[in-house]
């Protein structure tokens, strides 16, 4: 869980405050650069499922069945299209179970139906844990956030609701 809480109790106010997190927190959701290019996207998968120590077998069988990758799963990473290797990425961002998840702009790889997928997994993450999510979408904020801080020139405002953040951000300076 992570908590934010201003010393100055202002709603989108700015001033000095605590980040408190307890449990886990996952890499940013769907980032593929950390995959070892010359492995096989299972056994990528394998080395994720050891470093978090979750069941192999389990952890495989769900990047299998949500990426959809088939047979390119037993081939080398390299071999991949930007699309396979982002629905490789964004399965194996969600087959470990965190307590928070970094979303970074990235919400959804690959055809509509798969989009969904991604959409409908990210709403099921959402309600057993957090969502941090950086993004310019007011969309795609809207959509998955409940409240929303904006960072920029060394300081952070927090606010109440999400609109009040887009709001704030996109207002004229």
């Amino acid at each position: 869980m992570v908590r934010l809480s201003r010393s100055n109790g202002a709603s989108g106010g700015s001033g000095s405050g605590t980040i408190r997190r307890s449990g886990s927190v996952s890499w940013p959701i769907g980032y593929a650069s950390a995959f070892q290019s010359s492995l096989t996207g299972a056994d990528n998968v394998r080395f994720i499922a050891r470093i978090y120590q979750r069941p192999v077998k389990d952890t495989l069988a769900f990047v299998d069945d949500f990426a959809e990758l088939g047979q390119y799963l037993a081939m080398p990473i390299r071999t991949y299209s930007a699309g396979m290797m982002a629905r490789l990425a964004f399965a194996a961002s969600l087959a470990v179970d965190f307590d928070c998840y970094l979303v970074d702009e990235i919400t959804a790889a690959g055809d509509a139906r798969f989009r969904q997928r991604c959409e409908d997994a990210l709403m099921a993450r959402r309600e057993t844990g957090t969502l941090v999510m950086v993004s310019h979408d007011p969309h795609t904020l809207r959509q998955y956030c409940t409240t929303g801080a904006l960072v920029g020139e060394g300081r952070v405002d927090l606010f109440d609701t999400i609109d009040q953040a887009v709001d704030r951000h996109f207002a004229p300076a």
